[in-house]
């Protein structure tokens, strides 16, 4: 068993309806994440652009559920976290651009603070250095 092993799995959902590129975008960026025990599942919403099978055929590896009708963002949600088998569960958004270093942080964070719901630091796309939300800590499970 190699160190990567060792470390918990982070199960990463990303909800899809219709997102088109970004979707595989976001998919690309994940996969330059410096962490590497994390499994991506993609629950689709019923999209009608095939957003999904396009991701799912650049992208073998990635877990793909289908839903048959449109099940809204907290359901659809749902769906990928019943099927999750991480020790941790990150939701994003197909159209997140995730750093390098994202989960690590996510991870030390959740060392330091304890189990919780995480809100990251979020920069607007097109001004790098503007802030949109500062990281903070959103509530913490007792």
């Amino acid at each position: 068993m190699n160190n990567e092993q060792k470390k918990p799995l982070v199960s990463i959902i990303i909800l899809n309806y219709n997102a088109g590129s970004l979707l595989l975008d976001c998919i690309n960026s994940i996969l330059k994440t410096n962490y590497q025990n994390y499994e991506i599942i993609i629950v689709d919403n019923e999209s009608n652009d095939h957003s999904h099978t396009k991701c799912k055929e650049k992208f073998p590896d990635i877990q793909l559920i289908e839903n048959t009708k449109n099940l809204g963002y907290c359901e659809g949600n749902n769906v990928g976290i019943r099927k999750a088998k991480g020790d941790y569960i990150v939701v994003l958004n197909p159209d997140t651009i995730v750093d390098p270093m994202w989960l690590d942080h996510l991870l030390s964070a959740y060392e330091k603070f304890g189990a919780g719901l995480y809100q990251p630091k979020i920069r607007s796309e097109e001004h790098t250095s503007e802030l949109q939300s500062q990281a903070y800590l959103v509530c913490r499970l007792l």
